[in-house]
């Protein structure tokens, strides 16, 4: 690899590191026993800081391709669109194993 890629390499990193760290990019917040904290990752570092003590943390994560087909699944059951209804009982192959495939956008 040339020296000069090898450099330019470490001063973008240099760089990043400065955006990441500098005190505007930053936001912190105590958290209360029992606070639920929802961040999206795709667009958000995030980490917490040095602690003395007991702490006791559970997290899960969820990506938003389930997020959204869940959601999806939920809307069409519980709240199901007209024009979706009207297709469904006109054609009825378009339910396929007790789902409804029928795309309203279509």
């Amino acid at each position: 690899m040339p020296l000069i890629i090898f450099l330019l390499r470490y001063n973008a990193i240099r760089l990043w590191s400065k955006c990441l760290t500098s005190a505007d990019s930053e936001y912190w917040v105590q958290l209360q026993p029992g606070t639920a904290v929802i961040i999206d990752n795709h667009r958000v570092l995030h980490g917490r800081s040095a602690f003395d003590g007991k702490r006791r943390m559970c997290g899960a994560y969820l990506g938003v391709d389930e997020y959204r087909s869940k959601f999806a699944v939920l809307s069409e059951k519980f709240n199901p669109d007209a024009v979706v209804q009207q297709a469904s009982k006109q054609l009825p192959e378009t339910n396929v194993n007790g789902r409804n495939i029928w795309n309203a956008a279509l």
